[in-house]
């Protein structure tokens, strides 16, 4: 096409735009997609280094400096029964509602994070605290203290028999909360209440220590990452405390109350014996 600009002939902020308004994907600016159009509409919103298109405004390297933001949220809506009223009160009733026009939100600009040069992950990351504090039932199971192995090993032995399979079992609790963004605690206090403290038939035989039926493991590790990632998924969904997440861990109205009150004690009971 004789009209088409390659992308790549660009440079600085035109080229950060260029890229933006490639609609195709094909490294050139198009006129008959009306891609050169769109091109030449946001150059003419460039401010010093920054850009503005599609409501947010981009420094020259492509990254967000700022998005637009409505500052209220107070619309203009004709009544239903306007017609009625303008009806019912003659022309200048009808005047007066026919010159009132929809009022746009003003908008404000709000500064984001600093940029970093990392990837970014889709993973929400987990509030890390500076020592565990006492869980809620509407606590987010993301929050999360950086626990050390050794730690979370001593919490275990603390709060089980020694016949207990959940023993020497911390790094996998660890490692699997990490793996899928949950409060070690949160998986620790499940596998607690689903296995009697990890001496039922079921975890010694079995190797399950969360209570999912229906489902085979060939180790108790196995069995914990399960927790992890059936927690996670649930997560995913908006079930984002323990209070939320019983019902759709449990699959049952019944067992649900008691099952989100003994996780959290448990998870407590680990945040006790960190601090003895």
């Amino acid at each position: 096409m004789q009209n088409d600009i390659p992308i790549s002939s660009l440079k600085g902020i035109d080229k950060t735009i260029a890229t933006m308004c490639d609609k195709n994907g094909d490294g050139k600016l198009q006129s008959m997609l009306g891609e050169v159009s769109i091109f030449n509409k946001v150059k003419s919103t460039v401010k010093g280094d920054t850009f503005q298109f599609e409501g947010k405004v981009y420094n020259k390297d492509g990254t967000i400096n700022y998005i637009m933001k409505p500052t209220n949220e107070s619309f203009f809506t004709i009544q239903a029964n306007s017609d009625n009223q303008s009806q019912a009160t003659g022309d200048k009733t009808s005047k007066t509602n026919t010159d009132k026009s929809q009022k746009l939100p003003d908008f404000k600009q709000e500064k984001l994070p600093p940029i970093t040069s990392k990837p970014v992950s889709t993973r929400v990351a987990k509030p890390v605290i500076s020592r565990p504090v006492p869980m809620k039932l509407s606590s987010d199971v993301r929050t999360n203290y950086n626990w050390s192995v050794e730690a979370f090993e001593g919490v275990i032995d603390k709060m089980t028999p020694k016949s207990s399979v959940l023993r020497g079992r911390a790094k996998d609790f660890i490692d699997a909360a990490k793996a899928n963004g949950v409060d070690p605690r949160f998986l620790l206090g499940i596998a607690m209440f689903e296995s009697g403290g990890g001496t039922s038939v079921r975890a010694k035989d079995k190797h399950d220590v969360g209570g999912l039926l229906g489902r085979k493991f060939t180790s108790v590790s196995q069995s914990i990452q399960a927790i992890a990632k059936t927690i996670s998924t649930n997560y995913g969904k908006g079930h984002k405390s323990a209070d939320s997440i019983a019902f759709p861990y449990t699959r049952s109205k019944a067992s649900a109350p008691l099952w989100k009150r003994k996780v959290v004690e448990f998870a407590n009971l680990a945040t006790k014996y960190y601090k003895a």
